[in-house]
């Protein structure tokens, strides 16, 4: 569940603890959400948004269970994330 009160940033940021600052943004990057979209709440993204967002907690949950190495969880979220049909 999505914590309404945290900024995006936060709530990738607590779901990808052991990242550094730039890998997460760019996911958030990558994910279309722009420097000034990391700073807004949760509760004030489209409901779209937040399915963008609750997948890359997903995904990097995902990444956490299947690898050891730092960067392999970063490139295969990457696959993940944009491996999905648009």
């Amino acid at each position: 569940m999505l914590d309404l009160e945290k900024t995006v940033l936060q709530t990738i940021i607590e779901a990808a603890e052991d990242w550094n600052l730039n890998d997460i943004k760019g996911l958030l990057g990558r994910c279309n959400f722009k420097a000034e979209m990391a700073e807004r709440k949760v509760a004030l993204l489209s409901g779209g948004e937040k399915v963008i967002i609750y997948m890359c907690i997903k995904c990097i949950s995902i990444c956490k269970n299947y690898t050891d190495t730092h960067q392999i969880y970063v490139n295969t979220l990457y696959l993940l994330v944009f491996g999905l049909p648009n």
